[in-house]
């Protein structure tokens, strides 16, 4: 760990004489040792080497004058208690002037929030950047933290724990990699007070409190007030639905005619404080009873007071004309038929009572309330893990045209706001999250997650990165919440993908060593649907459905002509689940699978998923070789095509229908695909461990009905040992 953070900057200047010139450092290696480390270059007889380090790349200390008689030098370890990222630099005399101008341009404050502030520039080369800060022009004290371990061009250096109400001075600060310095100008900003108020408004939802309380925001824009607080009102007003907004002429019903909108004018506009208490179910809400799993229990009324530490969760309800159908927000990446539904809610905000005033960088906790006996967690924008995203080039207009490229603008938009899923992914949820603020079902969770992640590894710069960064982390840090306490998606179908990927992120992201600690009972919708088996064409990676209706049978070990016969009980509108399993499994959840994978992958986090089944379930999607080729025992792999496959003998006309479609090798998003097809066997993609768990999800082990509570205790936990084969499979097919 202490390697990929130690730094070399590559450079070497004359000691002595005018005419010694620079010599690049154009190679050099450091080891270390239990109490040593040990620095090894290419030296000149002639010369003598000066070492310095530094923690921020303005202050250097001295380490080490040696001759240049050896290539190695020995510094002890710590080096005066060694705090990372730390740089070494090799020099001699002066450094000649640049071959080119090197400078610090378009400095700006790029966001602020209390005493926290993040600025911008730009350097005319790529260098390492900090900022140096103070309360006197004349004695800037401080150095920022640096947040890149890279040379760019484009800066954003975070500023933390400034004095509130104050003015501070500032100065831009970069280094080459050949040792060039430059210097900003002096700057100043103004950090502010801390506000108060009597009422804070998000997304069109007011809350008025009894008096004024201080108030602010966290990253990500949603509001704080410092409690306990009483809410006086909330606009809109919570209370019964008048009669001329009865739904029971619009009330639709999906495929298999059912539903969960109901004909009932109890409430709109409802609040509730997250709980996960012993006796109620998790899947019930008290935003609107025209949801079925309305339950007023639940309801925070106008007049109660919301304590510090709890988060309150307000929203507004569609009314018939509004949200039956509503325009979803992902309206663009849908076809014809699924950009409007029937919805219940409109948008949702939350707002979280602290006992003191926070960080200015701080994430809003967990908008569920936490275990008895802990608190929530907090974390902050200084704490994320930028060199763990890569630089990668958008793939080229010739694959992937200008049109087809996702807009960062829309992305932003689809995580600004608070996704609710306490509910877990049960499928009442259709009708009931609100349509501004989110998707709802498990496909389109993981599209979106899926390229946002990927988004965050392009080439752009950082500050271009930040604002999805943040949503998509606090996303995550919101399914933490849900997943520490034993929150399960695992509903079956393509109800509840997506949630896992998010979850690691912001664990991957906002911790230097992150490593698995969900509660054992967090049950994924990815992990439950696949695992190890002998696939009829030799594929060993298999799909479940796990539950549509009622347990399935998996279905990957019989052959395709024995689908329109296989697990038939409960078969809707003709077809055996046989076919609908193989429905599912190519247009509800794989085919949504591959930029969250992508994204893992990337990010060595393989491991860290450990679930390997899910991971070559998408490879054998997306691989454009057909590995499996000769083991199809002539059916056809589905793969794209504009035309219709041709009858197939012995396979149900449904099943042809479907492969004729199926679009293996592909994601539903161009971008996913072709951010496949170029890194996915690049050397971004580093070599990384297995998982060291094999097992699969058992649905027809005994336990509680799938209606019933899903959090911890919960033992709904089916998982059965799964021995991955190795006699079958891909390195199995490409042995030599």
């Amino acid at each position: 760990m202490l390697l990929r953070t130690l730094l070399i900057l590559p450079f070497v200047f004359a000691l002595s004489g005018a005419e010694a010139a620079k010599k690049p450092l154009l190679s050099a290696d450091l080891k270390l040792t239990d109490d040593s480390l040990v620095l090894s270059f290419p030296t000149d007889e002639n010369l003598g080497y000066r070492i310095t380090g530094s923690r921020n790349l303005s202050e250097w200390e001295l380490l080490a004058d040696v001759s240049g008689s050896g290539e190695t030098v020995t510094l002890p370890y710590p080096l005066s208690g060694l705090t990372l990222p730390y740089f070494f630099r090799v020099h001699t005399e002066t450094p000649e002037p640049p071959p080119e101008p090197f400078d610090i341009q378009l400095v700006q404050t790029h966001a602020q929030n209390l005493d926290y502030a993040r600025i911008r520039f730009r350097t005319t080369a790529a260098a390492f950047a900090s900022v140096d800060w103070g309360l006197d022009p004349e004695n800037l004290e401080h150095s920022a933290p640096f947040e890149s371990d890279e040379a760019l061009t484009d800066h954003l250096v975070g500023l933390y724990d400034l004095p509130l109400d104050t003015t501070i001075y500032y100065r831009a600060r970069a280094v080459s990699p050949q040792g060039y310095e430059a210097l900003g100008s002096v700057r100043s900003l103004t950090t502010p007070a801390v506000t108060l108020a009597d009422k804070v408004t998000r997304h069109g939802i007011t809350w008025t409190f009894d008096q004024p309380y201080p108030v602010g925001r966290f990253v990500n824009g949603d509001w704080w007030v410092v409690g306990p607080v009483q809410i006086v009102e909330i606009d809109p007003a919570p209370g019964r639905i008048p009669p001329e907004e009865d739904i029971a002429d619009v009330i639709d019903f999906n495929q298999y005619q059912t539903t969960s909108l109901r004909a009932n004018l109890r409430w709109k506009n409802g609040s509730m404080i997250v709980r996960v208490p012993n006796g109620w179910n998790a899947y019930t809400q008290a935003y609107d009873s025209r949801n079925m799993n309305y339950d007023a229990t639940q309801r925070f009324m106008v007049g109660q007071t919301l304590g510090a530490g709890q988060s309150l969760v307000s929203s507004i309800s569609h009314t018939p004309e509004t949200g039956y159908p509503a325009q979803v927000l992902y309206h663009k990446i849908m076809w014809a038929s699924e950009k409007t539904g029937a919805r219940v809610l409109r948008t949702a905000a939350v707002l979280t009572c602290l006992d003191a005033v926070p960080a200015g960088d701080a994430f809003r906790p967990a908008y569920v309330e936490p275990a008895a006996g802990s608190a929530k967690e907090m974390f902050h924008a200084r704490e994320i893990q930028w060199q763990k995203l890569h630089r990668l080039p958008m793939p080229t207009t010739s694959v992937l045209p200008t049109t087809e490229r996702p807009l960062w603008s829309d992305y932003e938009r689809y995580f600004e706001r608070v996704w609710l899923d306490h509910i877990c992914g049960h499928w009442a949820d259709q009708r009931f999250v609100p349509s501004e603020n989110q998707a709802y079902y498990g496909r389109e969770y993981a599209r979106l997650v899926g390229t946002a992640s990927l988004m965050l590894h392009l080439d752009v710069p950082n500050a271009q990165k930040t604002t999805l960064l943040h949503r998509l982390l606090q996303l995550g840090i919101d399914l933490r919440g849900m997943a520490l306490q034993g929150a399960t998606w695992a509903e079956g179908g393509g109800l509840t993908s997506g949630r896992k990927w998010p979850i690691l992120f912001a664990g991957l992201m906002l911790n230097e060593d992150y490593a698995y600690d969900l509660h054992e009972d967090a049950v994924f919708h990815e992990d439950a649907q696949t695992y190890w088996g002998r696939g009829w064409h030799n594929q060993r990676a298999l799909y479940q459905m796990v539950y549509h209706t009622a347990p399935r049978l998996t279905f990957q070990e019989q052959t395709p002509d024995t689908y329109a016969t296989w697990d038939t009980g409960g078969s809707l509108g003709g077809k055996s689940w046989g076919i609908r399993s193989e429905e599912y499994r190519s247009n509800t959840t794989v085919r949504a699978w591959p930029g969250q994978t992508l994204a893992a992958l990337l990010m060595n986090a393989k491991s860290i998923w450990n679930h390997d089944a899910y991971f070559e379930v998408v490879d054998d999607w997306m691989r454009p070789v057909d590995l499996y080729a000769d083991h199809r025992q002539g059916f056809p792999r589905p793969h794209p095509s504009t035309q219709p496959y041709p009858p197939v003998p012995g396979l149900d006309p449904a099943l042809v229908s479907l492969w004729s479609y199926a679009f293996e090798t592909t994601a539903y998003e161009a971008f996913v695909t072709q951010m496949w097809h170029t890194y996915r066997d690049s050397e971004a993609v580093p070599q990384q461990p297995h998982g060291d768990t094999h097992r699969k999800w058992n649905p027809f082990a005994t336990g509680r009905a799938r209606s019933d509570v899903r959090w911890a205790p919960n033992d709904r936990v089916r998982w059965e040992p799964n021995p991955m084969p190795t006699d079958i499979g891909p390195e199995a097919l490409t042995a030599p």
